[in-house]
Formats: structure tokens, C-alpha cells, sequence
């Protein structure tokens, strides 16, 4: 009977060992797998997130473009510059981008802000009452880390995409698009996540 229970006890051991080295192997390829997604999926929300951003500019520069030339006739844009017709549309533009900034930005819980620059990368406007930026901030700042790999301030972008930046120690995320008719760019930032 002692033979027995030794013999059993020697057959469980057995397979407790192969049990718990099953386990690991298990664990390990989980936890393997799930670092791949992981930093898989955060590349792709990085992705996303520019690419709403950019969404974002490219709508908000039509929204604009549309409602300054709709109040503008031929001849006043042919014979008015752009700071006499920003001049005109100054409520306009201004409810344009705090449309934005309620409907866009913070409704999708972006931590960053509407701007509209000028040609030479100078703040306007900006979708928040009291933005958090120095007027000349875009104009002075050469943008690192761009897309295309070019290295330019603000003013020399000529269509739309998307760039990071740091301010004040925090990388951003931003997206433009230029209105070629009134020499303007749109950027809306946001804080970059860390994951």
C-alpha cells in the first residue's frame, strides 16, 4: 500500500512539472503577443489621431474660406487685402473657430486649440478666449519632426498635412491646412498622449 502512494505521488510530480512548465510557456507567449499589439495599436491611434486633426483643418479652412467669400462681392475681393477683409469677417472667422474648438476639438477630447495664422505665422485668432500661446509662437518655432521629413516654420507650409512640436516641455500634434485664397493656415494642436 506504501508502494502505492509513493508511485502516485511520483506520477503527480511528474506532472505537476510539466504542468507548470506548460503554464509558463503559456504566460510568456501571451504576454509576448499582447507588447506586439500593444505597441501596434498605439502607432495606429497616433495615426488616427493626426489624421482627424488634419479632418479637422481641412473642414474648418473650407468652413472659412465659404463664409469670407459668401460675404464678399467680386470686386471687394479683387480690391480688398487680407487684413481689411479679415477685418470684414472678424465675428465670422472668430465663431468659425470657436465652433470648432467646442465641436471638434473638445467634443473628441483633444487637448489642444483651434488657430488661424497669417502669412507670416503670426496668431490672429485662436478658438479659445484666452489661448495659452505666444502670438508669434508658430512664426518662431521651427516645426521638428515633420512628416515629409522638411524642416520649415509655419508660413512656408503650402497645403495641409500634419507635424509635432514640443511647447513648454509637452509634445503636441498638430494638423494645417492653408487657405491660399487669404494666405491664412488653420493649425489645431493637441497634447501628444503617452501611453
Amino acid at each position: 500500500m506504501l508502494d502505492d502512494i509513493l508511485k502516485k505521488v511520483k506520477a503527480n510530480s511528474l506532472f505537476h512539472k510539466i504542468l507548470i512548465v506548460a503554464l509558463f510557456i503559456t504566460i510568456t507567449h501571451s504576454l509576448i503577443l499582447g507588447l506586439i499589439h500593444y505597441f501596434s495599436f498605439k502607432d495606429r491611434l497616433l495615426n488616427e489621431a493626426k489624421k482627424n486633426l488634419e479632418i479637422i483643418a481641412i473642414n474648418t479652412s473650407s468652413q472659412i474660406y465659404e463664409k469670407t467669400i459668401r460675404s464678399l462681392s467680386y470686386s471687394q475681393i479683387k480690391n480688398l487685402n487680407d487684413s481689411e477683409i479679415l477685418d470684414l469677417n472678424y465675428q465670422t472667422l472668430k465663431n468659425q473657430l470657436y465652433f470648432t474648438q467646442s465641436k471638434a476639438v473638445d467634443l473628441l477630447e483633444f487637448d489642444g486649440t483651434v488657430y488661424l495664422l497669417d502669412s507670416k505665422g503670426e496668431l490672429i485668432l485662436s478658438g479659445q478666449p484666452n489661448p495659452k500661446i505666444d502670438p508669434n509662437y508658430f512664426q518662431n518655432n521651427q516645426v521638428s519632426n515633420r512628416e515629409d521629413s522638411e524642416i520649415a516654420t509655419t508660413q512656408k507650409i503650402s497645403a495641409t498635412g500634419y507635424f509635432s512640436y514640443k511647447k513648454k516641455g509637452q509634445e503636441y500634434i498638430a494638423a494645417y491646412s492653408r487657405i491660399n485664397t487669404f494666405d491664412w493656415t488653420i493649425v489645431i494642436d493637441g497634447k501628444k498622449i503617452k501611453f
